[in-house]
């Protein structure tokens, strides 16, 4: 689900986000209530990774996320894969990690034949760990990592259910006095396919933030200046618009987002995201334009999944909508 909202945004701007307009945003400064004493308790859905699956979120005493199993969305309700989270005094990893089989598909068809009542219970046991996607606050800095399984995999000895590595973030994040986002630097590192995955292409940003009291106002992206190191070059902007204190709208050329007091659009390189919000402003069904579904359900009570899943830039541009 959000995490596809991590990948890098191209210069492909999505334009059917416009019709998403601000009409029907209402008079009331409550629409846009900005507070909530809920926090995620189960998700289902449907993406083309997962399938059909269910989240089970579950919480430590102080509120904290402690870990989510993630079920299939049937009548076994087999256990599929986990979240994970590691703390620490100023430390944490996350991780969303999904249970793949280590056998390649002739094997299991040769299970089948052995096992014919009782061959996926076999499969339980053939399972290993895959780390999907990770963060990892470390020493000050957020570190991102996106995996993906390896496309056109070999069988027999040499099948790899290995996932690769495809894109790594690191971010340096400077706050004001408010504890909002002030300066956040970071680099972008893709990595190739194949016998190249160890090669990546990185790519070096710099955003500074301004506000007019508590409101954004505006998002300046930076890149290095090819003539001097210690110098940046303007490469982007995201004007915001707000409500009585509340993020309503992100513009550039490379990312949009619309929220009233009913839903949230968000648009990405040929993809565009709505969100359906309940009264305290928090996704309670999610659609996107690539056939991906979800249902959010929450229960009383403070937590910080957003804040382990999601980087401070997405969060500050409007991407997340659950917490």
């Amino acid at each position: 689900m959000a995490l596809k909202r991590i990948m890098m945004l191209s210069l492909l701007l999505v334009t059917t986000l416009i019709a998403c307009n601000d009409d029907d945003n209402g008079s009331e400064s409550s629409l846009y209530n900005s507070g909530s004493n809920s926090r995620v308790k189960r998700i289902i859905g449907e993406n083309d990774h997962w399938g059909k699956y269910e989240l089970q979120f579950n919480y430590r005493a102080d509120g904290r996320l402690d870990h989510v199993w993630r079920f299939s969305d049937d009548e076994r309700r087999d256990t599929l894969g986990r979240f994970a989270v590691e703390y620490d005094v100023n430390y944490y990893k996350f991780e969303i990690i999904d249970y793949v089989l280590n056998i390649d598909p002739d094997s299991v068809s040769i299970l089948k034949e052995l096992y014919p009542t009782s061959w996926e219970d076999t499969l339980c046991e053939r399972r290993r760990e895959q780390t999907l996607y990770s963060t990892e606050l470390s020493e000050g800095k957020l570190i991102t990592n996106t995996y993906q399984e390896r496309r056109g995999n070999s069988e027999g000895t040499l099948f790899n259910p290995i996932y690769m590595n495809i894109s790594s973030q690191t971010l340096m994040v400077e706050n004001n006095k408010n504890g909002r986002p002030l300066v956040i630097r970071c680099y972008e590192d893709i990595y190739g396919r194949g016998s190249e995955n160890t090669l990546y292409n990185r790519t070096v940003l710099k955003y500074e933030f301004e506000y007019n009291g508590d409101e954004l106002i505006s998002v300046t992206q930076y890149i290095p200046d090819s003539y001097s190191e210690t110098s940046w070059t303007k490469y982007g902007e995201f004007s915001c618009s707000n409500y009585s204190g509340i993020l309503t709208g992100v513009d550039s050329d490379k990312y949009k987002m619309r929220r009233n007091s009913k839903q949230a659009v968000v648009a990405l390189p040929g993809e565009n995201t709505t969100y359906t919000l309940n009264d305290e402003g928090l996704a309670i069904k999610m659609e996107s334009t690539t056939g991906e579904t979800a249902v959010i359900e929450y229960e009383a009570g403070s937590g910080n999944f957003s804040e382990l899943y999601a980087t401070p830039l997405d969060r500050a541009l409007g991407k997340v909508w659950v917490k």
